[in-house]
C-alpha cells in the first residue's frame, strides 16, 4: 500500500526508485534470501519448491486445530499443519495464531520438505 501511495502521490519514477533501492534488493540477494518472511510462509514456499522439484503438483499447506485449552487469559492451542493428507508438525501456542506458526516451524525442520537456499537461516 506503500507503493502505491508514493506512486499516486509522486509519479512511477519515484516508485520505481524505491523499489529498486529499497524493496528489490532484498527479494533476490541470496544472503538475505526470504528470510524476512515468517514461517508460514517460508513454509508455503518451501512446499512449492518441493512440488517443483518433484514435478508434482502445487498445493498449499493446510491447518487444523486439534485443541483449545484453559481460561481466556491462559490459553493453550494446539495446531496441525498438513500437507497432502499428511501431517507435517504440529505447534503450541497462546492462541490459534501462534501455534499456526509454531507448527509451520516445527514442519521446517522435517527433512520431507525441501528448503531452498534463499529460505534456509
Amino acid at each position: 500500500s506503500f507503493i502505491a501511495a508514493l506512486y499516486i502521490d509522486k509519479g512511477l519514477e519515484y516508485a520505481e526508485t524505491f523499489c529498486e533501492i529499497c524493496l528489490f534488493p532484498k527479494l533476490f540477494d541470496d544472503s538475505k534470501g526470504l528470510k524476512f518472511l515468517d514461517a508460514k510462509s517460508r513454509l508455503q514456499h518451501s512446499l512449492v519448491y518441493t512440488c517443483k522439484k518433484k514435478g508434482q503438483e502445487i498445493e498449499p499447506p493446510h491447518y487444523r486445530v486439534l485443541s483449545v485449552e484453559g481460561p481466556l487469559h491462559n490459553r493453550k492451542c494446539t495446531v496441525a499443519v498438513y500437507f497432502r493428507s499428511q501431517r507435517l508438525a504440529v505447534g503450541i501456542g497462546l492462541n490459534i495464531q501462534s501455534a499456526g506458526m509454531a507448527a509451520a516451524e516445527n514442519a521446517l525442520k522435517n527433512e520431507s520438505v525441501l528448503i531452498p537456499k534463499s529460505l534456509q537461516k
